[in-house]
């Protein structure tokens, strides 16, 4: 049998093919993460199963950077062009494992990508969606590049504020549980990446100066005052009244697209704009 420097890259990729070496290995990985269960595996982790993945990008730089070491640099092709269909078959297995309950490993056409970077909003959406029995997901960013590159696209679902808006207006209970930096969080996360007032109508998220909050409501309801951001400026008016006014400690791009008069509409807001003087 010739050695690997003998032939040339494209020949080992058709042997490798031939044997089907792509298939061997997604099913390698997933007979591996049946060994593995997050909620109670201490020896091992799902991240071993995210770095035995290919990162393209990776693959990428480390052949630009190896041009002039010839053997290596092989071996980098061989591993490149392979990548595209060990990734192919990937996506084909349950290899994605959710924290919802009765989930665990699911296929990409179920599951839920949660691509939010690490933090509360990431955290609190999870949660949401776990509640709601949703078979949410969170990926490496190399293992979404992955499968959004050479899975089947049309079965790839990544989370957005749509999906959120969604499963909060036919689960509202699950908002009652929340905490109020955790309901800032969903609403931070939803109208910073689409500011869509529609998005937000009818659920519980406006936040007020008492650290309540009250539902979106249409133009035929009352209006949220709006003042300076000024925490200052509340001290003018009762606390009774405080249920009147929108939060102005809550983030300050929120606040102003929560201001705006595409969020106003036709209601005639009565602005103040307070300021408290010696």
């Amino acid at each position: 049998m010739p050695s690997l420097n003998s032939l040339c890259k494209d020949d080992v990729c058709i042997k490798l093919r031939q044997i089907k070496f792509p298939q061997a290995y997604a099913l390698f990985l997933k007979n591996l993460s049946r060994l593995i269960n997050p909620a109670t595996t201490l020896n091992l982790t799902i991240d071993l199963i995210w770095q035995l993945m290919p990162d393209i990008d990776e693959h990428q730089r480390l052949l630009n950077q190896n041009q002039n070491h010839s053997l290596q640099q092989q071996h980098l092709k061989i591993i490149h062009n392979l990548t595209p269909d060990i990734w192919v078959e990937i996506g084909k297995q349950e290899l994605f494992f959710s924290a919802t309950d009765g989930w665990g490993y699911v296929a990409i056409e179920d599951m839920i990508i949660n691509n939010v970077e690490a933090g509360p909003i990431q955290d609190v959406l999870t949660l949401v969606f776990s509640e709601a029995n949703a078979p949410i997901v969170i990926l490496p960013a190399h293992v979404i590049n992955g499968l959004c590159k050479y899975s089947n696209k049309h079965y790839l679902q990544v989370m957005t504020p749509f999906h959120a808006s969604e499963l909060l207006a036919k689960n509202s209970i699950i908002l009652s549980r929340l905490t109020y930096e955790q309901k800032v969080s969903l609403l931070t996360y939803i109208i910073l990446n689409d500011p869509d007032p529609g998005l937000v109508i009818e659920l519980n998220l406006l936040p007020l100066a008492n650290n309540q909050f009250i539902t979106f409501q249409g133009k035929q309801a009352s209006p949220i005052y709006l003042i300076d951001n000024n925490t200052d400026v509340l001290k003018l008016f009762q606390e009774k009244n405080y249920d009147k006014f929108l939060n102005p400690n809550i983030d300050r791009k929120l606040y102003d697209i929560l201001s705006s008069e595409n969020f106003q509409g036709m209601i005639t807001v009565l602005l103040f704009l307070l300021y408290l003087r010696s």
